[in-house]
């Protein structure tokens, strides 16, 4: 059996506990270590738990007894432009962050630009797919 969390407060609870934990646990690897780490290891924390809230989160129109397609990040194609667009954002502001090592700006782009593709392609393949079913 399969965790799906449905409700809007679930999803918000289990995003905003998954942020509390991060940012404690980024100030505390700063602390011991450097900025570098914490950057580092936030920014893979951050990967990890996208992929689990995009495998249970699930919309109102979804079947909960399937898994969703690979490709699939949201239920909606406006929903996953507009993540797409927030981790655009972090591409742009870690680009211009003057505090940051070369391997952990190579480490956030990367990962962010792929997460940014990931759900603007979703977006793209949920558009597609409902002017396909639509016609």
């Amino acid at each position: 059996m399969s965790i799906r969390i449905v409700s809007i407060q679930a999803k918000i609870a289990t995003i905003a506990a998954f942020y509390f934990i991060g940012i404690t646990a980024t100030i505390f690897v700063s602390v011991l270590l450097d900025g570098t780490a914490a950057a580092v290891s936030f920014t893979v924390a951050q990967l990890i738990a996208l992929a689990f809230f995009v495998r249970t989160f699930q919309g109102d129109g979804e079947d909960l007894s399937k898994s969703r397609p690979w490709w699939r990040m949201t239920e909606r194609a406006a929903s996953s432009l507009i993540v797409g667009l927030i981790f655009t954002f972090q591409v742009i502001n870690a680009i211009w962050a003057l505090d940051i090592e070369p391997f952990a700006l190579l480490v956030v782009l990367s990962i962010n630009s792929l997460i940014a593709l990931a759900f603007f392609n979703s977006s793209w393949q949920i558009k597609a797919l409902t002017a396909r079913t639509s016609v």
